[in-house]
């Protein structure tokens, strides 16, 4: 079996300009600080979750809102909606609704 310690996973897609859905799951085995979960690009980087100070956390500037304490060994679904023609986000982890109307890291009219 082999154990990868830093995975990275990227996706390309045509450029979308209204709403976007992304779902994913996420778990680590040992928590450290800094985790780039998602990060969404296009115009800028418009998107950003991480794991911050013992949690998974949406990120604009340097402020980052907790969305969940994270544990180790426990895998998290985590859902985003993307808004661009309103310029918000919402975020699920596990199907519930943890952050609604959040504003973009970044201002963009498109991800891709």
């Amino acid at each position: 079996m082999i154990q990868a310690r830093n995975v990275q996973l990227t996706k390309k897609f045509a450029d979308v300009t209204d709403q976007l859905i992304v779902e994913m799951d996420f778990m680590q085995d040992t928590y450290t600080n800094s985790t780039k979960i998602m990060r969404l690009k296009g115009q800028g980087t418009p998107i950003i979750i991480e794991t911050d100070n013992g949690a998974i956390s949406y990120r604009v500037g340097n402020v980052f809102t907790n969305l969940v304490t994270i544990e180790e060994n426990v895998w998290y679904s985590i859902k985003l909606t993307v808004d661009l023609t309103q310029q918000v986000a919402h975020v699920e982890v596990n199907g519930e609704t943890v952050l609604e109307n959040a504003a973009l890291n970044q201002a963009s009219t498109r991800i891709n």
